[in-house]
């Protein structure tokens, strides 16, 4: 990797995590069920985004908690909800629907109205159709993402907004990269990479042992690059951020499989938003 390379990265791994946003556990009726959902607040007190982070199947949001404390040290409003079912997906994505308006009714001066949805292995699949029912997301981050029934990939077909795949290698935890699925509908201008060596562990922070034993052990630099990515992500369609455009536009030897135009797409539209 050349210095010229890592630029972008090294300034983005400075900042992420930095902080030390407010965390508070809230108890909201979400598709009919009482559920813990953990609210990480920024230091800075001006309104911004909201970004919803959806655990995988049979994990729980504490197992995510690691995304909302770095995203929220990146500037970001970020609620961390357990999934309310088990294997219900379309209930779960209606949870995240109902999550978000009730994030804008309890911390609307805290929020700039811009929405992004971030969700790993099943928890993509429920963002996605989330996404879909919503129609106000800004973006979509699918963390290793899987599909069930074609849900979200009937999802994907329909959504026109920028979005980020990131795979791990393909294993029978992420059904073998059957996500890529949903890469292969997305309409909007969509960023595809796979992190060199991952499981299906990597994308958690922080991760566990059921998960190691399950699915592999999961690696700090790994682990990083899910992160990196996706925070760029959404600084860059959420913000316009030059520094995160250029970042994912020079992805690093991390990476493999870098494809779509995401990065072209939303430079553009940000080169005329107001």
């Amino acid at each position: 990797m050349t210095l010229a390379r890592c630029m972008p990265w090294m300034a983005l791994a400075l900042c992420v995590g930095c902080g030390s946003p407010a965390t508070q556990t809230v108890h909201p009726t979400l598709a009919a069920r009482r559920t813990p959902v953990d609210i990480y607040l920024p230091e800075d007190e001006a309104p911004a985004p909201l970004v919803v982070v959806a655990h995988g199947f049979a994990r729980s949001r504490h197992r995510m908690e690691g995304w909302g404390t770095a995203l929220a040290g990146e500037g970001f409003v970020v609620a961390v909800p357990n999934m309310p079912y088990f294997a219900k997906h379309h209930d779960n994505a209606q949870a995240v629907v109902e999550l978000v308006d009730e994030m804008r009714a309890s911390h609307g001066e805290r929020l700039s109205g811009e929405l992004g949805l971030v969700g790993f292995s099943a928890g993509g699949l429920a963002t996605a159709v989330a996404a879909e029912r919503r129609g106000d997301v800004g973006v979509w981050v699918g963390l290793d993402p899987v599909d069930a029934g074609g849900s979200a990939t009937s999802a994907a077909a329909s959504l026109s907004i920028p979005g980020i795949a990131l795979f791990a290698e393909p294993s029978g935890c992420n059904a073998d990269n059957n996500g890529h699925a949903v890469r292969d509908a997305w309409s909007g201008p969509l960023l595809s990479a796979r992190v060199i060596g991952a499981t299906h562990c990597d994308p958690e922070r922080p991760s566990n042992a059921s998960c190691a034993w399950f699915c592999g052990r999961s690696d700090p630099e790994r682990a990083d690059a899910f992160l990196l990515a996706a925070s760029s992500a959404l600084k860059a369609a959420l913000r316009c951020d030059e520094a995160a455009l250029d970042a994912l536009a020079s992805l690093d030897d991390r990476f493999a499989e870098v494809e779509g135009s995401f990065v072209a797409t939303v430079r553009e539209a940000c080169a005329v938003r107001p």
